[in-house]
């Protein structure tokens, strides 16, 4: 059995000093923001965080957390993922 060579040409892949240089994610603007977004967001800074851990951290109740959330959903600040989990 012949094997037929194939005539797919491969693309060439970018060398190391190709590679496009990855710019930080920049930081949300947080001045017109309540002091109690701006503690959500300070936490958020660390990494996403779920609801319940925000509202355990911040001594607050879960449903004014999540209204809070809601908010800053809604500004653009804040993304939520599934599972009730925040980030920035």
């Amino acid at each position: 059995m012949k094997h037929r060579k194939s005539k797919r040409k491969v693309p060439d892949s970018k060398s190391v000093s190709e590679t496009e240089v990855v710019k930080p994610i920049p930081e949300p603007d947080l001045s017109g923001l309540d002091d109690t977004q701006k503690s959500i967001c300070e936490l958020l800074k660390s990494g996403n965080m779920l609801a319940d851990e925000i509202a355990a951290k911040l001594g607050m109740d879960i449903s004014d957390v999540l209204a809070q959330l809601t908010e800053l959903e809604l500004y653009g600040t804040v993304k939520s993922y599934p599972g009730k989990m925040f980030g920035l």
